[in-house]
Protein backbone atom coordinates (compact mmCIF):
# COMPACT_ATOMS: atom_id res chain seq x y z
CA UNK A 1 0.00 0.00 0.00
CA UNK A 2 1.14 3.41 -1.03
CA UNK A 3 1.83 4.97 2.60
CA UNK A 4 3.10 8.82 0.91
CA UNK A 5 2.40 11.97 2.75
CA UNK A 6 -0.32 13.53 0.26
CA UNK A 7 -0.54 17.43 0.93
CA UNK A 8 -2.91 20.15 0.28
CA UNK A 9 -3.69 24.23 1.68
CA UNK A 10 -6.96 25.43 2.10
CA UNK A 11 -7.30 28.68 1.73
CA UNK A 12 -10.82 30.72 2.67
CA UNK A 13 -12.45 34.09 2.75
CA UNK A 14 -13.85 33.37 6.48
CA UNK A 15 -13.16 31.15 9.01
CA UNK A 16 -16.44 30.40 9.60
CA UNK A 17 -15.82 28.82 6.11
CA UNK A 18 -12.58 27.26 6.56
CA UNK A 19 -14.19 25.26 10.30
CA UNK A 20 -16.75 23.82 7.82
CA UNK A 21 -14.05 22.35 5.23
CA UNK A 22 -11.93 21.52 8.08
CA UNK A 23 -14.75 19.13 9.77
CA UNK A 24 -15.63 17.31 6.08
CA UNK A 25 -11.91 17.29 5.67
CA UNK A 26 -11.13 15.15 8.95
CA UNK A 27 -14.37 13.51 9.02
CA UNK A 28 -12.62 11.37 5.74
CA UNK A 29 -9.05 11.01 7.28
CA UNK A 30 -7.25 14.12 6.74
CA UNK A 31 -4.71 15.61 9.76
CA UNK A 32 -4.01 18.90 10.48
CA UNK A 33 -0.22 19.56 9.21
CA UNK A 34 -0.20 23.11 9.66
CA UNK A 35 -1.69 26.39 10.40
CA UNK A 36 -1.04 29.45 7.88
CA UNK A 37 -3.14 31.61 8.93
CA UNK A 38 -6.97 32.55 10.65
CA UNK A 39 -8.26 31.45 6.87
CA UNK A 40 -5.79 29.28 5.75
CA UNK A 41 -4.51 25.59 6.78
CA UNK A 42 -2.35 22.77 5.30
CA UNK A 43 -3.76 19.55 5.36
CA UNK A 44 -2.35 16.21 5.27
CA UNK A 45 -3.74 12.58 4.17
CA UNK A 46 -1.55 10.26 5.74
CA UNK A 47 -2.76 7.21 3.99
CA UNK A 48 -2.87 7.61 -0.10
CA UNK A 49 -3.68 3.88 -0.55
CA UNK A 50 -6.88 3.50 0.81
CA UNK A 51 -9.23 6.42 -1.26
CA UNK A 52 -8.44 7.87 -4.42
CA UNK A 53 -8.74 11.37 -4.73
CA UNK A 54 -9.09 13.83 -7.25
CA UNK A 55 -8.29 17.69 -6.72
CA UNK A 56 -9.44 21.38 -8.07
CA UNK A 57 -6.77 23.61 -9.11
CA UNK A 58 -7.70 25.55 -6.00
CA UNK A 59 -6.23 22.18 -4.01
CA UNK A 60 -9.68 21.79 -2.86
CA UNK A 61 -11.14 18.15 -3.14
CA UNK A 62 -12.97 17.28 -6.00
CA UNK A 63 -13.50 13.53 -5.34
CA UNK A 64 -12.58 11.31 -2.35
CA UNK A 65 -13.34 7.63 -3.03
CA UNK A 66 -12.39 4.38 -0.65
CA UNK A 67 -11.07 1.57 -2.47
CA UNK A 68 -10.07 -2.09 -2.17
CA UNK A 69 -6.04 -3.06 -2.42
CA UNK A 70 -7.09 -3.78 -6.35
CA UNK A 71 -8.34 -0.33 -6.94
CA UNK A 72 -12.10 -1.57 -6.71
CA UNK A 73 -14.22 1.38 -5.45
CA UNK A 74 -15.45 0.05 -1.67
CA UNK A 75 -16.70 2.09 0.70
CA UNK A 76 -17.87 5.69 0.72
CA UNK A 77 -18.02 8.10 -2.92
CA UNK A 78 -18.07 11.80 -2.13
CA UNK A 79 -18.08 14.41 -4.87
CA UNK A 80 -17.62 18.00 -4.41
CA UNK A 81 -17.93 21.36 -5.86
CA UNK A 82 -15.06 23.74 -6.32
CA UNK A 83 -16.68 26.02 -3.19
CA UNK A 84 -16.27 22.81 -1.41
CA UNK A 85 -19.58 22.05 -0.88
CA UNK A 86 -20.79 18.54 -1.22
CA UNK A 87 -22.05 17.47 -4.37
CA UNK A 88 -22.36 13.64 -4.26
CA UNK A 89 -22.44 10.93 -1.78
CA UNK A 90 -22.71 7.48 -2.28
CA UNK A 91 -21.57 4.10 -1.67
CA UNK A 92 -19.74 1.39 -3.11
CA UNK A 93 -19.36 -2.48 -2.60
CA UNK A 94 -17.08 -4.37 -4.49
CA UNK A 95 -17.08 -1.72 -7.45
CA UNK A 96 -20.52 -1.76 -7.55
CA UNK A 97 -22.70 1.38 -6.20
CA UNK A 98 -24.99 -0.12 -3.19
CA UNK A 99 -26.60 1.92 -0.38
CA UNK A 100 -28.15 5.01 0.27
CA UNK A 101 -26.94 8.23 -1.95
CA UNK A 102 -27.65 12.32 -1.62
CA UNK A 103 -26.80 14.97 -3.90
CA UNK A 104 -27.13 18.73 -3.24
CA UNK A 105 -26.76 21.75 -5.46
CA UNK A 106 -24.06 23.75 -4.78
CA UNK A 107 -26.34 26.09 -2.38
CA UNK A 108 -26.34 22.79 -0.19
CA UNK A 109 -29.86 21.86 -0.85
CA UNK A 110 -31.19 18.43 -0.98
CA UNK A 111 -32.08 17.60 -4.91
CA UNK A 112 -32.21 13.82 -4.57
CA UNK A 113 -32.20 11.00 -2.28
CA UNK A 114 -32.34 7.29 -2.94
CA UNK A 115 -30.84 4.09 -2.78
CA UNK A 116 -29.38 1.13 -4.72
CA UNK A 117 -28.79 -2.51 -4.53
CA UNK A 118 -25.67 -4.44 -6.03
CA UNK A 119 -25.59 -1.62 -9.04
CA UNK A 120 -29.40 -1.24 -9.64
CA UNK A 121 -31.74 1.37 -8.15
CA UNK A 122 -33.63 -0.16 -5.33
CA UNK A 123 -35.87 1.11 -2.43
CA UNK A 124 -37.07 4.65 -2.67
CA UNK A 125 -36.13 7.98 -4.79
CA UNK A 126 -37.60 11.14 -4.46
CA UNK A 127 -35.88 14.27 -6.48
CA UNK A 128 -36.80 18.06 -4.86
CA UNK A 129 -36.99 21.40 -6.70
CA UNK A 130 -34.74 24.13 -5.60
CA UNK A 131 -37.51 25.19 -2.59
CA UNK A 132 -37.62 21.94 -0.64
CA UNK A 133 -40.78 20.96 -1.98
CA UNK A 134 -40.85 17.17 -3.96
CA UNK A 135 -40.54 17.27 -7.54
CA UNK A 136 -40.82 13.20 -7.74
CA UNK A 137 -41.00 10.19 -5.31
CA UNK A 138 -40.77 6.85 -6.30
CA UNK A 139 -39.83 2.49 -5.42
CA UNK A 140 -37.74 0.85 -7.56
CA UNK A 141 -36.82 -2.81 -7.39
CA UNK A 142 -33.92 -4.45 -8.87
CA UNK A 143 -33.36 -1.38 -11.29
CA UNK A 144 -37.23 -1.42 -11.96
CA UNK A 145 -39.88 0.90 -11.21
CA UNK A 146 -42.19 -0.64 -9.21
CA UNK A 147 -45.41 0.36 -6.71
CA UNK A 148 -46.37 4.13 -6.48
CA UNK A 149 -45.14 6.88 -8.27
CA UNK A 150 -45.53 10.26 -7.75
CA UNK A 151 -44.42 14.16 -9.33
CA UNK A 152 -45.39 17.13 -8.26
CA UNK A 153 -45.65 20.63 -10.11
CA UNK A 154 -42.94 23.42 -7.87
CA UNK A 155 -46.11 24.74 -6.12
CA UNK A 156 -46.57 21.41 -4.44
CA UNK A 157 -49.66 20.58 -6.27
CA UNK A 158 -49.75 16.89 -7.48
CA UNK A 159 -48.92 16.48 -10.99
CA UNK A 160 -49.27 12.67 -12.10
CA UNK A 161 -49.71 9.97 -10.14
CA UNK A 162 -49.67 5.74 -10.67
CA UNK A 163 -48.28 2.28 -10.06
CA UNK A 164 -45.66 0.43 -12.15
CA UNK A 165 -44.90 -3.24 -11.99
CA UNK A 166 -41.45 -4.25 -12.42
CA UNK A 167 -40.92 -1.56 -15.22
CA UNK A 168 -44.65 -1.66 -16.60
CA UNK A 169 -47.44 1.01 -15.71
CA UNK A 170 -50.26 -0.86 -14.10
CA UNK A 171 -53.93 0.14 -12.82
CA UNK A 172 -55.37 3.71 -12.85
CA UNK A 173 -53.34 6.61 -13.37
CA UNK A 174 -54.50 10.37 -12.88
CA UNK A 175 -52.70 13.47 -13.90
CA UNK A 176 -53.25 17.15 -13.00
CA UNK A 177 -52.91 20.90 -13.98
CA UNK A 178 -50.67 23.35 -11.69
CA UNK A 179 -54.25 24.34 -10.39
CA UNK A 180 -54.85 20.93 -9.32
CA UNK A 181 -56.99 20.03 -11.78
CA UNK A 182 -57.28 16.27 -13.33
CA UNK A 183 -56.52 16.05 -16.81
CA UNK A 184 -58.93 13.50 -17.39
CA UNK A 185 -61.55 15.99 -17.81
CA UNK A 186 -59.52 17.35 -20.51
CA UNK A 187 -59.32 13.69 -22.54
CA UNK A 188 -63.30 13.60 -21.73
CA UNK A 189 -64.10 17.07 -23.59
CA UNK A 190 -61.56 16.02 -26.82
CA UNK A 191 -63.88 13.00 -27.14
CA UNK A 192 -66.94 15.14 -26.36
CA UNK A 193 -65.82 17.55 -29.43
CA UNK A 194 -64.47 14.88 -31.82
CA UNK A 195 -67.78 13.11 -31.69
CA UNK A 196 -70.03 15.23 -31.24
CA UNK A 197 -71.14 13.54 -27.96
CA UNK A 198 -72.77 16.18 -25.13
CA UNK A 199 -71.54 15.75 -21.72
CA UNK A 200 -73.93 16.16 -18.93
CA UNK A 201 -72.02 17.37 -15.52
CA UNK A 202 -73.06 16.89 -12.47
CA UNK A 203 -71.59 19.58 -9.48
CA UNK A 204 -74.48 19.61 -6.82
CA UNK A 205 -71.59 19.68 -5.03
CA UNK A 206 -69.45 22.61 -6.34
CA UNK A 207 -66.24 23.82 -4.71
CA UNK A 208 -66.72 21.05 -1.67
CA UNK A 209 -64.15 19.51 -2.27
CA UNK A 210 -62.29 20.74 0.75
CA UNK A 211 -58.57 19.83 0.16
CA UNK A 212 -58.65 22.84 -2.57
CA UNK A 213 -59.98 26.03 -1.26
CA UNK A 214 -62.53 27.00 -4.66
CA UNK A 215 -64.18 30.03 -2.81
CA UNK A 216 -62.43 32.86 -4.36
CA UNK A 217 -63.99 34.23 -7.00
CA UNK A 218 -61.38 34.95 -10.46
CA UNK A 219 -58.09 33.31 -8.52
CA UNK A 220 -56.90 29.44 -8.87
CA UNK A 221 -57.81 26.55 -8.11
CA UNK A 222 -60.75 26.63 -9.81
CA UNK A 223 -63.93 24.17 -9.60
CA UNK A 224 -62.62 21.42 -11.85
CA UNK A 225 -64.98 20.67 -14.98
CA UNK A 226 -65.52 19.61 -18.41
CA UNK A 227 -66.84 22.81 -19.72
CA UNK A 228 -62.95 24.36 -19.94
CA UNK A 229 -62.46 21.64 -22.69
CA UNK A 230 -65.58 21.43 -25.17
CA UNK A 231 -68.32 23.14 -25.99
CA UNK A 232 -70.82 20.05 -25.71
CA UNK A 233 -71.53 20.79 -22.11
CA UNK A 234 -74.59 21.09 -19.90
CA UNK A 235 -73.52 21.78 -16.40
CA UNK A 236 -76.13 21.04 -13.62
CA UNK A 237 -75.79 22.56 -10.18
CA UNK A 238 -77.98 22.06 -6.98
CA UNK A 239 -78.11 25.64 -4.87
CA UNK A 240 -79.46 23.64 -2.04
CA UNK A 241 -76.80 22.00 -1.71
CA UNK A 242 -74.10 24.64 -2.76
CA UNK A 243 -75.63 28.01 -1.05
CA UNK A 244 -78.30 25.95 1.81
CA UNK A 245 -80.60 27.92 -0.62
CA UNK A 246 -83.28 27.77 2.55
CA UNK A 247 -86.20 28.65 0.23
CA UNK A 248 -87.69 26.28 -2.62
CA UNK A 249 -85.66 23.63 -4.08
CA UNK A 250 -83.97 24.79 -7.01
CA UNK A 251 -81.40 24.06 -9.37
CA UNK A 252 -80.03 25.57 -12.42
CA UNK A 253 -78.65 24.10 -15.42
CA UNK A 254 -75.58 26.11 -17.48
CA UNK A 255 -75.43 25.54 -21.64
CA UNK A 256 -72.49 26.46 -23.33
CA UNK A 257 -73.83 29.21 -26.21
CA UNK A 258 -72.08 26.98 -29.00
CA UNK A 259 -74.47 24.07 -27.59
CA UNK A 260 -77.29 25.87 -27.17
CA UNK A 261 -77.13 27.05 -30.88
CA UNK A 262 -76.70 23.66 -32.52
CA UNK A 263 -79.22 22.04 -34.73
CA UNK A 264 -80.11 18.27 -34.34
CA UNK A 265 -82.35 17.17 -37.00
CA UNK A 266 -83.71 14.57 -34.80
CA UNK A 267 -84.62 16.39 -32.07
CA UNK A 268 -87.81 17.79 -33.89
CA UNK A 269 -89.78 14.78 -34.06
CA UNK A 270 -90.01 15.13 -30.13
CA UNK A 271 -89.62 18.40 -29.46
CA UNK A 272 -91.04 20.52 -32.71
CA UNK A 273 -87.38 22.52 -33.04
CA UNK A 274 -83.75 21.21 -34.09
CA UNK A 275 -81.97 24.09 -31.99
CA UNK A 276 -80.74 21.85 -28.63
CA UNK A 277 -81.04 25.38 -26.38
CA UNK A 278 -85.01 25.61 -27.36
CA UNK A 279 -85.62 21.82 -26.95
CA UNK A 280 -83.90 21.72 -23.95
CA UNK A 281 -86.13 24.65 -22.64
CA UNK A 282 -89.02 24.03 -24.32
CA UNK A 283 -89.32 20.42 -24.80
CA UNK A 284 -87.76 19.47 -21.32
CA UNK A 285 -87.88 21.74 -18.55
CA UNK A 286 -91.29 23.46 -19.24
CA UNK A 287 -93.20 20.43 -19.53
CA UNK A 288 -91.18 18.66 -16.71
CA UNK A 289 -91.29 21.03 -14.04
CA UNK A 290 -93.22 23.46 -11.53
CA UNK A 291 -91.32 26.02 -12.43
CA UNK A 292 -89.59 28.49 -9.75
CA UNK A 293 -91.56 31.80 -8.34
CA UNK A 294 -89.65 35.17 -8.94
CA UNK A 295 -88.77 35.76 -5.35
CA UNK A 296 -86.64 32.33 -5.62
CA UNK A 297 -85.42 33.45 -8.80
CA UNK A 298 -83.87 36.72 -7.37
CA UNK A 299 -82.84 35.62 -4.51
CA UNK A 300 -80.63 32.78 -5.95
CA UNK A 301 -79.56 35.70 -8.27
CA UNK A 302 -78.82 37.71 -5.56
CA UNK A 303 -76.76 34.86 -3.62
CA UNK A 304 -74.62 34.05 -7.34
CA UNK A 305 -74.00 37.65 -7.73
CA UNK A 306 -72.74 38.54 -4.09
CA UNK A 307 -70.67 34.80 -4.63
CA UNK A 308 -68.90 35.94 -8.13
CA UNK A 309 -67.92 39.59 -6.54
CA UNK A 310 -66.36 38.08 -2.82
CA UNK A 311 -68.79 39.27 -0.75
CA UNK A 312 -69.99 36.30 0.37
CA UNK A 313 -67.91 33.62 1.09
CA UNK A 314 -70.43 30.29 0.41
CA UNK A 315 -68.16 27.54 1.26
CA UNK A 316 -67.47 28.78 5.01
CA UNK A 317 -70.61 27.64 5.80
CA UNK A 318 -70.65 24.34 4.42
CA UNK A 319 -67.56 23.50 6.26
CA UNK A 320 -69.97 22.00 9.00
CA UNK A 321 -70.64 19.56 6.85
CA UNK A 322 -66.80 18.43 6.53
CA UNK A 323 -66.77 18.49 10.39
CA UNK A 324 -69.24 16.65 11.02
CA UNK A 325 -68.47 13.68 8.48
CA UNK A 326 -65.21 13.66 10.14
CA UNK A 327 -67.21 12.73 13.50
CA UNK A 328 -69.60 10.04 12.26
CA UNK A 329 -66.92 8.77 10.06
CA UNK A 330 -64.54 7.88 13.23
CA UNK A 331 -67.72 6.73 14.97
CA UNK A 332 -68.37 3.99 12.64
CA UNK A 333 -64.71 3.12 12.09
CA UNK A 334 -63.42 2.83 15.86
CA UNK A 335 -66.47 0.20 16.06
CA UNK A 336 -64.79 -1.85 13.26
CA UNK A 337 -66.77 -0.66 10.19
CA UNK A 338 -64.77 -0.16 7.02
CA UNK A 339 -64.62 2.71 4.19
CA UNK A 340 -65.75 1.40 0.97
CA UNK A 341 -64.37 4.24 -0.94
CA UNK A 342 -61.68 5.02 1.10
CA UNK A 343 -58.55 6.33 -1.45
CA UNK A 344 -58.74 8.95 -4.27
CA UNK A 345 -56.06 7.53 -6.76
CA UNK A 346 -53.77 7.49 -3.77
CA UNK A 347 -55.23 10.83 -2.23
CA UNK A 348 -57.43 10.64 0.98
CA UNK A 349 -61.07 10.89 0.05
CA UNK A 350 -62.28 14.42 1.18
CA UNK A 351 -65.22 15.11 3.63
CA UNK A 352 -68.67 16.57 2.69
CA UNK A 353 -71.97 15.68 2.63
CA UNK A 354 -71.54 11.47 2.92
CA UNK A 355 -69.18 8.68 2.94
CA UNK A 356 -69.39 4.71 2.62
CA UNK A 357 -68.65 2.07 5.27
CA UNK A 358 -69.17 -1.72 5.11
CA UNK A 359 -69.48 -4.59 7.41
CA UNK A 360 -67.14 -7.27 6.76
CA UNK A 361 -68.96 -9.98 3.78
CA UNK A 362 -72.20 -8.35 4.89
CA UNK A 363 -74.46 -7.24 1.65
CA UNK A 364 -75.52 -3.22 1.80
CA UNK A 365 -79.12 -4.58 1.92
CA UNK A 366 -78.50 -7.23 4.65
CA UNK A 367 -76.47 -3.94 6.09
CA UNK A 368 -79.47 -1.65 6.24
CA UNK A 369 -81.92 -4.11 7.74
CA UNK A 370 -79.73 -4.28 10.89
CA UNK A 371 -78.97 -0.70 10.71
CA UNK A 372 -82.75 0.04 10.59
CA UNK A 373 -83.28 -2.38 13.96
CA UNK A 374 -81.20 0.02 15.69
CA UNK A 375 -82.80 3.06 14.64
CA UNK A 376 -79.70 4.20 12.08
CA UNK A 377 -80.27 5.03 8.18
CA UNK A 378 -78.37 4.92 4.60
CA UNK A 379 -78.73 4.44 1.01
CA UNK A 380 -77.18 1.06 -0.24
CA UNK A 381 -74.75 1.31 -2.74
CA UNK A 382 -76.49 -1.36 -5.03
CA UNK A 383 -79.01 1.65 -5.65
CA UNK A 384 -76.39 3.96 -6.89
CA UNK A 385 -74.54 2.11 -9.81
CA UNK A 386 -72.15 0.84 -7.97
CA UNK A 387 -70.37 -2.73 -8.09
CA UNK A 388 -69.22 -2.61 -4.74
CA UNK A 389 -71.85 -3.51 -0.72
CA UNK A 390 -71.97 -0.76 1.52
CA UNK A 391 -74.19 2.08 2.37
CA UNK A 392 -73.95 5.68 2.09
CA UNK A 393 -74.16 7.56 5.45
CA UNK A 394 -75.10 11.48 4.75
CA UNK A 395 -74.34 13.51 7.18
CA UNK A 396 -76.59 16.62 6.73
CA UNK A 397 -79.36 16.52 8.47
CA UNK A 398 -77.37 14.92 11.46
CA UNK A 399 -77.49 17.94 14.50
CA UNK A 400 -74.29 18.58 16.61
CA UNK A 401 -76.27 17.00 20.02
CA UNK A 402 -76.82 13.99 18.42
CA UNK A 403 -73.62 12.47 18.03
CA UNK A 404 -73.34 10.97 21.66
CA UNK A 405 -76.33 8.74 20.42
CA UNK A 406 -74.84 7.93 17.28
CA UNK A 407 -71.89 6.84 18.53
CA UNK A 408 -73.83 4.77 21.74
CA UNK A 409 -76.07 3.30 18.63
CA UNK A 410 -73.08 2.24 16.01
CA UNK A 411 -71.66 0.55 19.03
CA UNK A 412 -74.86 -1.20 19.94
CA UNK A 413 -75.16 -2.17 16.00
CA UNK A 414 -71.53 -3.77 15.89
CA UNK A 415 -71.90 -5.61 19.12
CA UNK A 416 -75.32 -7.39 17.60
CA UNK A 417 -73.20 -7.70 14.75
CA UNK A 418 -70.42 -9.71 15.76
Amino acid sequence: MNQQLLKTIITTENLDQLASLVKDYLSLGWVVYKDISDCSIELSFPKVGEANLQFYPSGLMKTYCKVKRDGAKHGIFISFYESGHRHKEKCFNNGLQHGNFSVWNESGSLIQKGEYKNGQEDGLWIDYFFNGKKRYEGLWKSGDKNGLFQWWYANDILKQKGKFNLGNKTGKWASWYNTGEKKELEEIGKLSTEYDVVCIEDIAYFGMDFRSNYSVPGKPPFQPTVARYTDNYFIIISSSKVFSYAGQRVGFTVISPELSKKRYPYLKKYTNTEILGHAFVHGGIYPSTAGVPQSTQHGLAAILESVCVGTYNFLEKMHLYKDKSKKAKKIFLSNGFDLVYNDDLGNEISDGFYFTIRWKNLSGNKLLHNMLLFGLAGIPLSITGSSQEGIRICVSLLKEGQFCELKKRVSDLANYLL
